[in-house]
């Protein structure tokens, strides 16, 4: 008879010969082949640690490319949005102010020009841009970004490209 705890348990035949292959001599030998029960479990854990070292450098590479993604796919949203009606439009500005010596504002439209909502998007090949009202333009644009909109009419938005910058807007509206 085996006493385990408080409990009697009868018709088990135990032999306690096996119980010092759980101690180990090498605690930190890892090894999946030995006989000893220590190096086997240290060999698991070292893989696991391989693991975790490796899908953390899997994680840190591909960060940048999730934030770029990330930004991709807002956009993509902010667009579909102009797909569900068939009332949208486009028209890009060119601003070269790349020789200039002053920031150059001026409207988004000459004209009143009034819109349900609109998209403006700094071309990726352009330098930072400002937008804003007329008397302040603070909203940064970087390159490749891009603002939504809700104000009415595209006259009342203003855009100010620095010294030295030269600027493709693109505009995407629903009227």
């Amino acid at each position: 008879m085996v006493r385990k705890g408080t409990r009697l348990l009868s018709g088990v035949n135990v032999q306690v010969t096996k119980i010092k292959q759980l101690l180990t001599q090498y605690p930190t030998l890892s090894d999946k082949d030995s006989e000893d029960l220590g190096p086997k479990i240290r060999y698991i854990a070292d893989r696991s640690d391989e693991s975790v070292t490796h899908l953390s450098n899997i994680s840190s590479n591909t960060s940048t490319t999730a934030s770029n993604t990330t930004t991709i796919v807002n956009l993509l949203e902010v667009i579909k949005e102009f797909v569900k009606t068939n009332s949208i439009d486009s028209f890009d500005i060119n601003i070269d102010n790349s020789t200039g010596t002053s920031d150059v504002v001026q409207p988004i439209s000459d004209t009143s020009l009034q819109v349900k909502h609109a998209v403006i998007l700094n071309d990726v090949s352009s330098g930072t841009i400002y937008i804003g009202g007329s008397q302040n333009q603070k909203f940064p644009l970087t390159a490749g970004s891009a603002y939504k909109t809700f104000i009415n009419d595209l006259s009342k938005v203003y855009v100010r490209v620095p010294a030295g910058v030269s600027a493709t807007i693109h505009i995407i509206y629903e009227s």
